[in-house]
Formats: structure tokens, C-alpha cells, sequence
């Protein structure tokens, strides 16, 4: 995951050190992996319901 700005460096993005902020990171990061790939190998976009849950985890993501 890459840190994106100073505020998120110093913590006041959220609980760096709090488990959960990570894990919700990871799944995120690891999501829009998942559509790039996926769309550059079948030349087609993510499946609905897939779309559908990645736009969810990124919403609470940045809804923290």
C-alpha cells in the first residue's frame, strides 16, 4: 500500500497501529488489483456482482 499523503503518513487518516485500518487497506488495494488485471487479461470489465462489492470496499474506505 502506498501512503499517499502527509496526513495519512502521520496517522491522521487513521489508527495506523489499529489492525482493522490496515485490513481494510489491503482488501482495497488488493480489489483494484484484481479489476486491473482481470480487465487487462479478458479484455473485458469485472463481473457486476464483483464490481459491485470492490465500489463497497472502497466507499469504506474512504468513508474512515
Amino acid at each position: 500500500m502506498l501512503i499517499k499523503d502527509e496526513d495519512q503518513w502521520k496517522g491522521r487518516q487513521g489508527n495506523l497501529s489499529n489492525p482493522d485500518f490496515w485490513d481494510l487497506k489491503l482488501r482495497a488495494q488488493l480489489g483494484r488489483d484484481l479489476r486491473v488485471h482481470y480487465e487487462k487479461a479478458m479484455r473485458e470489465p469485472l463481473p457486476e456482482r464483483l464490481a459491485t462489492l470492490l465500489g463497497q470496499l472502497e466507499q469504506r474506505e474512504r468513508g474512515r
